[in-house]
């Protein structure tokens, strides 16, 4: 059987070969525009120009440039306060493919949750539309969301809700409070997760939005059942080397699918399975 696999992978190479030496398959079809992407989306950074770019093509070369609209079908934000459309006409260049419709984001008025724009082609020259090829983009612009030492350390309410094999919120399980302490600029310390008036630790990722909880830690030593765990589980399965990611979002912090675990492991031997949503505690 192994001999087979060999053979037939000697074939398929033979035959890769020899159609990578075929003449180039071309589009001959009548000339249309469409965007190169129906969904692009930016989060602006502070400092930065904020701008989008997307990408108007054309299927075929022509010999002479043309030259079509883009409109603003709706937009959840307003024109002129939360972004420009700096790109209302554009022309793809004779003998070019493509040409860019940029959009550009206003920091200081975009929030976190962010505006949708929808753009359209437009043009009175109807052969560059095809019936069945979109000529739509939406467009989806946020304000990045910095995660400050000033918002990420101090007190935090917690509520953790009992998990169910389908990755929902049953039930709360338990409201109470836990300290988040930066010991690096990508180590943090959360104390009383769980309520254990214990510590744990994991790794920050401002870039990406995370905390990667290290897994296996111990949340306490129980009198009866000895070393309790927190681990990775998903209402279903319990890994007991996979990290615990951490969400942190302008709305808090969410500590999804995780268990504290008796010593032995053995079925039925958590305390419990939660998704742990953080809300800043207001003093």
């Amino acid at each position: 059987m192994r001999k087979l696999y060999i053979l037939l992978s000697l074939a398929l190479l033979a035959i890769f070969a020899t159609s990578c030496k075929n003449d180039e398959i071309t589009y001959n079809g009548p000339a249309f525009l469409q965007f190169d992407k129906s969904l692009s989306s930016l989060s602006v950074r502070e400092g930065t120009d904020g701008i989008l770019t997307v990408n108007i093509t054309i299927s075929q070369e022509q010999a002479q440039d043309v030259t079509c609209g883009v409109a603003i079908v709706s937009t959840t934000g307003t024109e002129g306060t939360d972004f420009e459309l700096l790109d209302n006409s554009i022309t793809i260049p004779a003998g070019q493919y493509s040409a860019p419709v940029r959009v550009k984001g206003i920091y200081d008025n975009l929030t976190p949750e962010g505006i949708d724009i929808n753009l359209k082609i437009t043009s009175n020259d109807a052969s560059l539309f095809q019936e069945d090829i979109p000529t739509d983009c939406k467009i989806t612009l946020t304000r990045f969301f910095e995660i400050t030492d000033e918002w990420l350390e101090g007190v935090w309410d917690a509520t953790d809700y009992y998990l169910d094999e389908g990755n929902g919120y049953e039930s709360i399980a338990y409201d109470y409070q836990l300290l988040i302490t930066k010991v690096s600029e990508t180590e943090v310390e959360i104390l009383n997760i769980g309520g254990w008036m214990s510590v744990i630790t994991g790794t920050l990722d401002v870039e990406t939005g995370t905390i990667s909880i290290h897994p296996d830690q111990i949340l306490a030593v129980h009198p009866t059942y000895g070393n309790v765990y927190m681990d990775w589980c998903d209402g279903a399965y319990f890994n007991r080397t996979k990290p615990i990611t951490a969400e942190l979002t302008f709305r808090g912090i969410t500590i999804p699918e995780w268990g504290d675990f008796v010593n032995d492991y053995s079925a039925g031997s958590a305390f419990g399975i939660y998704n742990t949503v953080l809300t800043k505690s207001v003093e």
